[in-house]
């Protein structure tokens, strides 16, 4: 029982101590992130969301997320398809 919970402070406290490591680890100063997305030649879609990116980022990152739900969902049901009739459905317990 103790050497188990002694095993584990052993690894929590290497675990902290390799991150509180990090927190004095020096490099260049962070810069101001302003990057934008050249719009010349795009259309459609690809304009529209080039735009938002440039405009609004957290538009852009509410459409980006959304997309991929929804992606994620169809993907899903089209897989539960091909699932089911091999004989793979849920099972009730």
């Amino acid at each position: 029982m103790f050497k188990k919970f002694f095993s584990r402070c052993l690894l929590l406290l290497c675990f902290l101590a390799t991150n509180i490591c990090y927190l004095f680890a020096e490099g260049k100063p962070a810069t101001e992130l302003n990057k934008t997305v050249k719009v010349e030649g795009l259309t459609g879609l690809n304009l529209f969301l080039a735009q938002t990116y440039n405009s609004n980022r957290l538009l852009f990152a509410v459409i980006s997320t959304g997309t991929i739900v929804i992606l994620g969902v169809i993907v899903t049901y089209i897989v539960s398809l091909f699932i089911k009739p091999a004989g793979h459905a849920h099972k009730e317990e």
